[in-house]
């Protein structure tokens, strides 16, 4: 397998997830928000969520059944489903603690009123558009990113229409 050739630049890991609006509940924006890791603390945050992942779940090993996702530990869903308010909160204080310590873990959002937007466009496209933007801002130019995403499937598919029509 070949190598990238990064000419010496640090490359940050960007991990990202989605959140849909929800008119319902209020939530007009669709947001988009991740971490940028720089690669010196990668290991560590594997490390940490593989930890967690045992202590909630009884493995390391990454599979759908022992997937870290906050939403479902903090809802009691999916693989979280029965543990207690005080596992899935100390899962969560856990990560959040280590990010909260590592101020060189940039922490980015973007988020877009669909209320405000005018022209036809998709508010998934663009907020995914402006994440892109001010992570790399948040990284520097200095450096590269490598964006790890989430995306649900129809999502996805759509942005990848999008993205095929330049």
């Amino acid at each position: 397998m070949g190598q990238i050739n990064t000419q010496g630049k640090q490359v940050y890991l960007i991990y990202f997830d989605e959140v849909k609006p929800n008119k319902k509940f209020g939530n007009v924006h669709y947001i988009t928000a991740g971490l940028c890791v720089p690669p010196d603390l990668v290991g560590p945050a594997e490390e940490l969520v593989s930890g967690v992942a045992e202590e909630l779940f009884g493995s390391r090993e990454l599979t759908e059944e022992t997937e870290v996702h906050s939403k479902d530990i903090y809802y009691g869903k999916k693989n979280a489903f029965g543990k207690s308010i005080e596992e899935r909160a100390n899962a969560i204080s856990t990560c959040l603690r280590f990010i909260a310590e590592n101020e060189r873990i940039k922490r980015v959002y973007s988020a877009i009123n669909e209320d405000n937007l005018i022209a036809d466009i998709n508010s998934a496209s663009h907020s995914f558009m402006h994440f892109v933007e001010r992570a790399s801002g948040a990284i520097g130019k200095s450096t590269f990113g490598f964006l790890i995403g989430d995306l649900d499937k129809d999502t996805k598919a759509e942005m990848i229409s999008d993205f095929l029509k330049f």
